[in-house]
């Protein structure tokens, strides 16, 4: 009950006045889009590890406001979940992830001014988390992640990166639930639309292509991963991604 009441706070503060939203530190900002770029283009696993090794490593020494401290932790967490298939089974994973939960919480319950940066990585948490447990409380949490979504795209309209998160859990949400495919396709679409630079871009176009990918549209699924290699003709996650759907698999799977 007291995560359902965090994040019913979340809704109410968002539906006074998204006018007060915390001022999330720019710079933060460029460092988390250039950690995402390093991680998306990154050769081999040991390279995507050193790279978030050396992300948290870096914002630890910065001494950054809490808020911010979460929101880099969140993100480094569910990166490392999304990718890093050696060296952590799914008890570690789920530890991981639950312990971010939990600070989240906690932080939350001290908090009236929120940002969309820390909110979506919140959520995204949550979403992660799901995989790892069942029953009642996997569907509370989920449910706890859809609201955060809503109450960052509520903060800011035009966020491309919480259109990711939210579209994500569309994918997986079932239709009764306001999910589906169709669903998450039209998020993705808002992603594009709103994205602030090509990293933005090339991480919607990949992620659409698996809605493509799932529902048997060829033509569209190579168009986006095509445009997707273009911004980033270094990059190997659209090879990577082509693999696993040769071999039957989603790219989220």
């Amino acid at each position: 009950m007291k995560k359902i009441n965090s994040v019913m706070r979340i809704i109410f503060m968002m539906s006074i006045s998204a006018a007060y939203a915390y001022n999330f530190d720019p710079t933060v900002v460029t460092e988390i889009y250039h950690f995402r770029e390093q991680l998306y283009t990154a050769g081999t696993v040991q390279d995507y590890k050193k790279a978030v090794h050396d992300f948290i490593e870096d914002m630890e020494q910065r001494h950054l406001p809490e808020q911010e401290q979460h929101t880099v932790k969140n993100i480094a967490a569910v990166e490392l979940v999304n990718f890093v298939d050696d060296g952590m089974d799914k008890k570690e994973r789920y530890l991981m992830l639950n312990e971010r939960q939990y600070e989240c919480d906690r932080y939350m319950k001290q908090q009236t001014d929120v940002s969309e940066w820390f909110l979506v990585s919140y959520a995204d948490v949550k979403s992660r988390l799901v995989s790892y447990i069942s029953g009642g409380t996997a569907y509370t949490i989920s449910m706890d992640a859809y609201s955060l979504y809503q109450a960052a795209l509520k903060i800011n309209k035009k966020f491309a990166y919480g259109y990711v998160g939210y579209a994500l859990w569309l994918f997986f949400a079932p239709p009764i639930a306001g999910g589906g495919y169709d669903a998450a396709r039209k998020t993705y679409a808002k992603a594009l639309q709103y994205a602030a630079n090509d990293f933005d871009r090339y991480v919607a176009l990949i992620y659409r292509s698996q809605v493509y990918y799932a529902i048997g549209k060829k033509k569209e699924y190579e168009t986006d991963l095509t445009q997707a290699r273009a911004l980033y003709t270094e990059e190997r996650l659209t090879e990577y991604v082509r693999k696993k759907n040769e071999a039957g698999m989603s790219f989220f799977d």
